[in-house]
């Protein structure tokens, strides 16, 4: 009976060593989309996911809806995406008397619309219509906003390319099928 039960306690003790090497072993990388999402989800902030709001620094953006069906969308490659949003930027936090962009794209390529211009004296709210052209590359995106200084949008959307927003400013998501 002892015998019996130490080789219990042998294969239930190799038994977890085996599970626990397992769960260590790096996982594969995701080839469908769908398992791009879940990895995703997973290891970055989903936030503008569930979030009624999402603010950062002076901007909050709500309600932001990518082709007529929500935050998260599935489209083909190059589709173009028509959306609308609705802003609010905090002036207490702006210097007065700079011109101020709101800036709208997917994380990693340029920025794509400039959805409204700021003069930073007063608190400016609103509605805006945008659209953006989906990737050409299968795979998961984050839609993020930022807000920039500059006197044209052209020069705003170029700052973009050159700090891309944090994964905090992530509203919604893009799926290329």
């Amino acid at each position: 009976m002892r015998k019996h039960f130490l080789s219990q306690v042998k294969n239930a003790v190799w038994g977890s060593l085996l599970l626990a090497s397992l769960c260590t072993l790096p996982l594969q990388a995701a080839d469908s989309p769908k398992e791009k999402l879940t990895e995703w989800i997973s290891s970055y902030p989903w936030i503008g996911l569930v979030a009624k709001d999402v603010s950062y620094g002076p901007i909050t953006l709500r309600d932001l809806n990518l082709a007529n069906k929500g935050r998260l969308v599935i489209v083909k490659p190059g589709e173009h995406i028509h959306g609308t949003v609705k802003y609010k930027i905090d002036s207490d936090r702006l210097e007065s008397w700079n011109m101020y962009h709101v800036i709208l794209g997917i994380k990693g390529q340029e920025a794509q619309s400039c959805i409204t211009h700021s003069v930073g004296v007063w608190d400016k709210k609103g509605k805006a219509n945008f659209t953006l052209v989906a990737p050409m590359e299968k795979g998961v995106y984050e839609v993020r906003f930022d807000l920039e200084e500059a006197i044209v949008c052209s020069d705003a959307m170029k700052e973009w390319r050159d700090d891309n927003p944090s994964s905090r400013a992530t509203v919604g998501v893009i799926i290329v099928e």
